[in-house]
Parts: structure tokens; C-alpha cells; sequence
């Protein structure tokens, strides 16, 4: 394939995997909105729709791969480096400005992914810690590792409920 006809057609890869990136970044937001205000319609609807941008997005990935494999480049972040390294300023420009808005874009996706998941695991966390109380069992202490994985605090010697 041509450079020019490399570059085109990577251009427009790109600008699809941008597109997609933004709406999984919205998603993303409503998966936090949704966690927020445990509104589970909302989660679940976030979390489909996150499901199906990310399997677009790996099929984006996948072709903008086989680009970069048929330009004899490789298929990693670096091949896309060495690729633009190789372009004059002229014809690098609008690409490289876009390859960075992805990288942009992935970075800001997987900061609000991990912050969504803090939010799951505290949620978890308290549950448990809830469902120990009510079984009378041992409150486990966040944060405190011990042999079984987590350290649990004092016994509770007065159990809100028996099983």
C-alpha cells in the first residue's frame, strides 16, 4: 500500500476509533452517574452500551493493526510512532493531531473506568461488611490484609440476625 493511501486510510481508522472512544468515555460517565445514584436501570443500560463500544473499538484497533502490518510497520503503539516519524510535517499533521486526541481519549476512559471501579469495590465492600453484621460473623477491616486476603476487625458479640 502507497504511504499516501497508508495514511488515508489510517486517518479514517483513526477518526472512527475517536468517535467510538468518545461515546465509551459518555458511557462511562453515565456508568458513574448511574453508580452515584444506584440507579441500576441507568447502569445497566451504561454497561451494555460500554460492552458494545468496547467490542467496536477492539475491531477498530484490529484494523488500524493491519494497516500499520501492511505498511510494514508492525502493530503497536511504536509502529504508529515510527510511522509518523517517517512523514513529512505536512502530511503528519492532521493524523498525528488525531493519534494523540486517541491516546488523549484512552487515557481519559481508563481514569474514569478505574474511578467507577473504586466506586464498585466500595460498594462491595460495605455490603459485605453489612451481610457480616447481620450473620453475626466478623466485620472485616478495609484496607488490612491478613492471611485469608483481607484482616477482619473484632467479632461482634451481638449478631443482628441468625441464618
Amino acid at each position: 500500500m502507497s504511504g499516501n493511501g497508508l495514511l488515508h486510510d489510517l486517518a479514517a481508522c483513526i477518526q472512527r476509533e475517536i468517535a467510538l472512544s468518545e461515546q465509551l468515555l459518555e458511557a462511562l460517565r453515565h456508568e458513574h452517574k448511574a453508580l452515584a445514584t444506584r440507579d441500576t436501570d441507568l447502569l445497566n443500560k451504561a454497561v451494555e452500551r460500554k460492552s458494545e463500544l468496547i467490542n467496536a473499538m477492539q475491531s477498530c484497533g484490529g484494523e488500524r493493526n493491519n494497516l500499520l502490518r501492511e505498511g510494514g510497520m508492525g502493530a503497536d503503539r511504536a509502529a504508529m510512532d515510527r510511522l509518523l516519524a517517517r512523514q513529512d510535517t505536512q502530511r503528519r499533521g492532521g493524523i498525528q493531531h488525531d493519534w494523540n486526541r486517541l491516546l488523549e481519549l484512552g487515557n481519559e476512559c481508563q481514569r474514569q473506568n478505574l474511578i467507577n471501579g473504586i466506586i464498585i469495590q466500595a460498594g462491595q465492600q460495605q455490603t459485605r461488611q453489612a451481610l457480616a453484621i447481620l450473620r453475626g460473623q466478623p466485620v472485616v477491616a478495609g484496607g488490612e490484609y491478613g492471611p485469608e486476603g483481607m484482616r477482619p476487625s473484632a467479632p461482634s458479640s451481638h449478631p443482628l440476625a441468625r441464618a
